[in-house]
């Protein structure tokens, strides 16, 4: 991992999306945020062609199924639910870059 970023709220992050260059490899986007969540903000990457080949990542305390289920049918390409534990989220994000050497 090269370079990291943080927004505090979605409207912030679609900007920094879209102004940033080259565009990012992985989005983790919390689901529940201010101005817009992360299905808002992730509709907004997936609109541009720009993004297409980014890996989009929820981080959520939803454990409930349906929910999840339903930010998979529009797209998302996985999850991580609160509290964090590095261990599983590495693992996660390595399975889409199996370049990534995680134990």
């Amino acid at each position: 991992i090269e370079k990291v970023e943080l927004a505090d709220n979605g409207m912030k992050a679609v900007t920094m999306m879209f102004d940033t260059n080259p565009v990012y490899d992985l989005v983790l986007c919390d689901w529940h945020m201010p101005e817009k969540n992360g299905i808002d903000v992730h509709t907004a990457m997936r609109a541009s062609e720009r993004y297409h080949h980014t890996i989009f990542m929820l981080v959520t305390a939803v454990t409930e199924a349906k929910q999840i289920r339903e930010a998979i049918d529009e797209g998302v390409d996985d999850y991580v639910v609160k509290p964090i534990e590095q261990d599983k989220m590495l693992k996660k994000i390595a399975r889409h870059f199996p370049q990534l050497k995680v134990n």
